[in-house]
């Protein structure tokens, strides 16, 4: 199955959320009538827009879909033989599995990506953070891992956990021309217990960097 330039608008007043994305190109393949076959995706979307709690969260960025999914439509059970997935230029794998539920599906999902660099990174924040962003000069590497856990629904979404670290970042403030130098930093970040932005959290800990002749550590 091949589509070109499907638009897709999804809504949800529980949560909040809504999100636009076009499917510029999609293309799906694999024998769908037997009980156990391999579904292989490949996409390039466009994120026109995804708002929670009516701030934006992504406006026009593209996303890239290699995937290849183990489909068992006995045990409703999709496990991730092969996933790659690129926000911009920021390449993520993934693992894992998917299970159908009456409601909604249940979500047991690695990410990682190596070697990336900061300022990609940065360019994937909303637009109010970006903007905040400007007035600094980024570099750096860093590395990041997540996992999501449990139940997406229309009125549950489940846990997030992101564990990432920093190593040979600098930050420049372009109007004072101040900068940290030698960065290196690990940290986490859990949208909690709630599982939603109030009970969100982000931790850093073993931060090390020079600021001008001095160490913070």
């Amino acid at each position: 199955l091949k589509f070109n330039d499907v638009n897709f608008y999804f809504l949800n007043e529980y949560k909040q959320l809504d999100m636009d994305v076009n499917a510029q190109k999609l293309a799906l393949s694999g024998n769908f009538s037997s009980d156990e076959f391999t579904l292989k995706t490949e996409a390039i979307l466009l994120v026109n827009q995804i708002n929670s709690e009516s701030k934006s969260m992504m406006k026009n960025k593209y996303v890239y879909v290699n995937t290849a999914l183990a489909v068992n439509q006995k045990t409703k059970i999709y496990t991730i033989s092969k996933g790659e997935l690129s926000f911009q230029d920021l390449k993520f794998k993934l693992s894992g599995k998917i299970k159908d539920q009456v409601e909604g599906v249940n979500l047991d999902i690695k990410t990682t990506g190596d070697e990336m660099g900061i300022n990609k990174l940065f360019s994937l924040f909303p637009e109010a953070e970006q903007e905040k962003l400007n007035a600094y000069k980024t570099d750096g590497i860093i590395t990041y891992t997540s996992t999501v856990k449990g139940e997406l629904s229309a009125k549950k979404s489940p846990a997030f956990n992101a564990e990432f670290s920093i190593a040979n970042g600098s930050v420049i403030e372009k109007s004072s021309d101040q900068a940290l130098t030698n960065i290196i930093l690990n940290g986490s970040f859990t949208n909690g217990e709630n599982r939603n932005g109030k009970s969100s959290k982000l931790i850093l800990k073993e931060v090390e960097a020079n600021f001008g002749a001095g160490k913070i550590a």
